[in-house]
Parts: C-alpha cells; sequence; structure tokens
C-alpha cells in the first residue's frame, strides 16, 4: 500500500470515528478500548453474543433462512428444522442434507461478515442489526444491511469501507 493510500484510509478511518472523538470541553480525545466498545455496542449487543448472527423468535439464525442459500439460488431459502447444524453460539437450518454438508465441509465460507451486522455500520463504527432481505455477495462473501438505501451507499466505496468495518470488527471481538 502506497503513503498515500495509507494516510487516506487512516483519514477517512478517524472521519468514521468523529462522532465518538468529541469530548465533553468540545476538543478531541483518542477513546480509550472500553470507551470504543460503549460506542459500538447498543444493549443487544453483548460480548458473548458477538459472533452469533441474528435470529427468529426460535432461535434459528438468520430468521432460519439456509446459509449456504445466499450463494447457490437467486434468493435465499428459508431452512427446514429437521436439518440443523450448530456453529459457535449459533443454530442454522438448512433446506436440504446437501446443503447442510457444504456448511459443516467449510462454514467460514458460508457465514455472513461481521457476525451478520450491518457491514455499513460497522465501517462507521457502530453496530446495527441488519434487514433481512437486505444483503449482497460481493468477493464470495456475503454481507448484510440495515437496510436497502445502505447497500448502495455501500456499492459506492466498498473495498475501503470493508478493510474499516474489518478493522472495526477485529476490536469489537476482542
Amino acid at each position: 500500500m502506497t503513503r498515500g493510500r495509507r494516510i487516506l484510509l487512516t483519514l477517512a478511518a478517524i472521519l468514521a470515528a468523529g462522532s465518538a472523538l468529541g469530548a465533553a470541553d468540545g476538543g478531541l480525545h483518542l477513546l480509550t478500548e472500553a470507551e470504543w466498545r460503549r460506542t459500538m455496542e447498543p444493549e443487544s449487543l453483548k460480548a458473548e453474543s458477538v459472533e452469533a448472527t441474528w435470529s427468529d423468535a426460535e432461535g434459528h439464525a438468520l430468521n432460519g433462512l439456509d446459509p449456504v442459500s445466499f450463494f447457490d439460488s437467486p434468493s435465499p431459502a428459508k431452512g427446514d428444522v429437521r436439518i440443523e447444524a450448530k456453529h459457535g453460539a449459533a443454530t442454522y437450518l438448512f433446506r436440504s442434507e446437501k446443503s447442510r454438508a457444504a456448511f459443516e465441509a467449510e462454514p467460514g465460507k458460508f457465514l455472513p461478515q461481521f457476525g451478520g451486522w450491518c457491514a455499513y455500520a460497522m465501517a462507521r463504527v457502530r453496530a446495527a442489526r441488519p434487514a433481512p432481505r437486505a444483503w449482497k455477495l460481493v468477493s464470495g462473501r456475503l454481507y448484510f444491511f440495515e437496510n436497502p438505501a445502505v447497500m448502495d451507499s455501500w456499492e459506492r466505496d466498498h473495498r475501503t469501507l470493508v478493510q474499516l468495518a474489518s478493522g472495526n470488527w477485529k476490536v469489537l471481538r476482542k
């Protein structure tokens, strides 16, 4: 990465975190990790659930949608409650045994990025629950968004936003 690109990314990170840098006296200060985590964590996002994706009333991750179907179907398919697999704290449903086998063989390939939280919000130093039907596959990775309008913003500069969100996600997961 060139020096100019590195400075631009650093500036983008500072701008993304700008609202969290304001001090009570109107000046600026760097946040401690604990302060940063508090700005990222909505009441419903706790450290023990950071890896778990959003779930339906029965506790099925991705609202019961088959994670593999995002990759091999024109639209995501509902999973069958008789065909499930656990990964971390989440229970996923699948539409077929073949789909479950693909997931179990390579779960990282099918898991949503940033624990299923809105990718655009994660780049902007906040955590937001996604809309179940607001998603995109980019370079073989599954990203969710809080609404369709955010997806359009993501498209304009997704490479930089992925880098910012990835850095924020690493800190949040500590």
